[in-house]
C-alpha cells in the first residue's frame, strides 16, 4: 500500500480495536521478506502491524543518506488514524538500521514499547559510495541529524555527543536483542551502552538480551529449516545454530515484551521533538 509518504504492507489483526506496531528493516531497504514476516507474526499475536519501506522503495531515496525522519512520523500518524488501532498503544520494532531509527523515533513519539534488534546507541553516518563528503543517515527539516562517522570508534564517542541517541527520553520500555559475534557492527556493546545511559540518567526500563555465539541475525520469527534463507543465518556473524536458537528465544521475548507494555494502564508520555537538535552542525569535542 501507499498513502502519501507511507509505503508499506499493512497486516491487520483478527481482533477489532487493538494496539499496533510499526516494523522497520535495515540496510536491505524496500519491503523485505524478513520485515514482512515480522509484521505477519505480530498480526498473528493480535496486534495490527505496518511493515514500512523508508528507502529503496518506489519513489524513495536509493541510498541510505539524509533519509527524512518525517517518513516515520507519517507512518505513526497513519497507524494512529486507523479506526481499528488503539492509538494510545503503539509500539516500534526495528532491526539493525531500523533499530537505530526506532530508538531515535521513540525519543519524541509516545510509544508503549520499543524492540531494537542488533541495535545502535548512536546515529551513524549514512551509506552512499558516491558521496564525496560524509552525511548522516537521517535528516529532519531538511538538515542532517548529527552523526558518528564510520571511521570513529565508539571509544571516541565523547567527541560526538550530539550523535548519541537520548534513550532516556523514550517513554516506553526498551528490549534490546543482540549477539556477541555480530560482524556488521558492535551491537552487543551498543546495547550495553543504552542500558548504562539509562542507569546513569534515568529513563525507561531497558532489557538487554545478548546471545553468545550469535551474530547480527538474531531477531524476528524463527526461520524454518526449510526456508531458503536458513543456511545464511550465520552470514553476518555467529553460527547458523546459534542464530536460529536466538531467533526462537528473542521472538518469544519480543511478544512478551510488547504484551506487557500494551497491558499497562494510562497513556504514554510524549518525548521531545529533535528539531533544534537536528539543526545543529555535526560537532566534535576534544
Amino acid at each position: 500500500m501507499r498513502s502519501g509518504a507511507v509505503v508499506g504492507t499493512y497486516h491487520r489483526a483478527a481482533a477489532g480495536t487493538a494496539p499496533a506496531v510499526l516494523v522497520l528493516g535495515g540496510s536491505e531497504g524496500g519491503l523485505s521478506h524478513h520485515v514482512d514476516r515480522q509484521a505477519q507474526g505480530l498480526a498473528a499475536a493480535g496486534w495490527h502491524a505496518l511493515a514500512l519501506s523508508y528507502w529503496g522503495g518506489p519513489g524513495q531515496p536509493e541510498v541510505m543518506t539524509g533519509l527524512p525522519l518525517e517518513t516515520f512520523d507519517a507512518a505513526v500518524a497513519w497507524l494512529a488514524d486507523r479506526p481499528e488501532v488503539d492509538a494510545t498503544r503503539l509500539g516500534l520494532l526495528g532491526s539493525s538500521k531500523g533499530a537505530e531509527a526506532a530508538l531515535l523515533l521513540a525519543t519524541w513519539t509516545p510509544v508503549r514499547a520499543v524492540v531494537a534488534v542488533a541495535p545502535s546507541c548512536v546515529v551513524w553516518q549514512g551509506y552512499d559510495p558516491a558521496a564525496a563528503v560524509p552525511r548522516s543517515t537521517w535528516s529532519r527539516g531538511g538538515a542532517d541529524v548529527p552523526f558518528l562517522p564510520y571511521d570513529v570508534p565508539l571509544a571516541e564517542l565523547a567527541r560526538y555527543p550530539d550523535a548519541v541517541i537520548e534513550v532516556e527520553r523514550v517513554p516506553g520500555d526498551v528490549l534490546a536483542v543482540c549477539g556477541d559475534e555480530d560482524t556488521v557492527w558492535p551491537s552487543a556493546e551498543m546495547a550495553a551502552r543504552l542500558a548504562t545511559r539509562v542507569r546513569e540518567r534515568g529513563g525507561p526500563r531497558v532489557t538487554v538480551l545478548t546471545f553468545p555465539g550469535a551474530g547480527h541475525l538474531v531477531g524476528g520469527p524463527p526461520t524454518p529449516a526449510t526456508d531458503p534463507g536458513h543456511p545464511f543465518l550465520g552470514a553476518l556473524g555467529g553460527t547458523v545454530a546459534a542464530n536460529a536458537a536466538a531467533q526462537r528465544q528473542s521472538w518469544r521475548a519480543t511478544l512478551e515484551h510488547l504484551a506487557a507494555a500494551f497491558a499497562r494502564p494510562g497513556p504514554p508520555a510524549a518525548g521531545h521533538d529533535p528539531w533544534q537538535r537536528a539543526q545543529r552542525p555535526n560537532t566534535s569535542r576534544t
